[in-house]
């Protein structure tokens, strides 16, 4: 985040958010493969089926949700996703959409807390 903020000084503060949120998203693909390989280690599936279509059907809004607001839990979500097989660039591409607000978000709030204390000291 410091070098967001840093280069965001410097850059564009939107396309440094951009490249910041995308590199965000990649990083979150270990998560998703570390899910896709635990098929293969664990053969058997313990889910009922009623809970699996549940999980499935609200993924896409959890894995929005969870990349947009910085938490712990969208390291166990990208596990999930890449267990229940969700689509990979289908994951890449909510986890970008994700990334980039929540980047665009952290680099403008800091950006007018840097402006707003220089103005305060001249």
């Amino acid at each position: 985040m410091p070098i967001l903020v840093a280069a965001a000084l410097v850059l564009n503060p939107m396309a440094v958010a951009v490249v910041g949120g995308t590199g965000g998203a990649i990083g979150e693909l270990s998560g998703y493969f570390l899910g896709r390989s635990s098929r293969k280690v664990i053969k058997k599936d313990k889910l009922p089926d009623w809970l699996r279509r549940r999980a499935e059907r609200c993924l896409p809004l959890t894995i929005l949700l969870t990349s947009a607001i910085p938490s712990p839990f969208a390291d166990a979500v990208a596990i999930i996703a890449g267990r229940l097989c969700c689509p990979v660039w289908k994951f890449l591409v909510l986890t970008i959409i994700g990334k980039v607000v929540q980047s665009t978000v952290l680099v403008h709030l800091a950006l007018w807390n840097i402006f707003l204390v220089r103005s305060w000291f001249g």
